[in-house]
């Protein structure tokens, strides 16, 4: 009897190390996709542009792609690299090129409440690309026309 609760215990410490080890596993490769260094804001929403700043802190000197959806569809892809001198001021950036700004001279939906979220495209673990978004809310504006 002693020796079959002593198999039960074994395969029972057995399986939690592995469950352990699943999700420490798990964990990492998650940190690798979705990093959660990507830092920036954005600062502008309203019918004429979306401007605002973007910055991966594993890779400081180099500008980082940002993606725009509008209404939950893709508009504009760019390079963050505008100079934002502000940013080097307060501690955010080692280097002034990460801003963006999206005019919206060629938006046209229609006139109501548009919803706006800036993503930065990174690489993710086997060479794959992953979207991060800037804010946690999407913004919105409204447009007249």
């Amino acid at each position: 009897m002693k020796t079959e609760s002593s198999l039960l215990y074994a395969v029972l410490a057995k399986t939690f190390l592995e469950i352990g080890l699943l999700c420490v596993a798990a964990s990492v490769a998650t940190y690798a996709s979705f990093h959660p260094g990507v830092r920036g804001t954005i600062d502008v929403v309203d019918g004429g542009q979306v401007a605002g700043w973007a910055y991966d802190p594993d890779t400081p000197l180099a500008p980082v792609e940002v993606q725009l959806f509008i209404d939950g569809r893709f508009y504009a892809a760019q390079t963050a690299d505008r100079p934002r001198p502000d940013l080097v001021r307060a501690g955010a950036t080692v280097k002034p090129t990460h801003g963006f700004e999206f005019p919206l001279s060629s938006f046209s939906p229609g006139r109501g409440r548009h919803t706006v979220e800036v993503f930065v495209r990174r690489m993710a673990l086997g060479g794959h690309q992953t979207l991060i978004p800037l804010t946690t809310r999407e913004k919105s504006f409204w447009l007249e026309r």
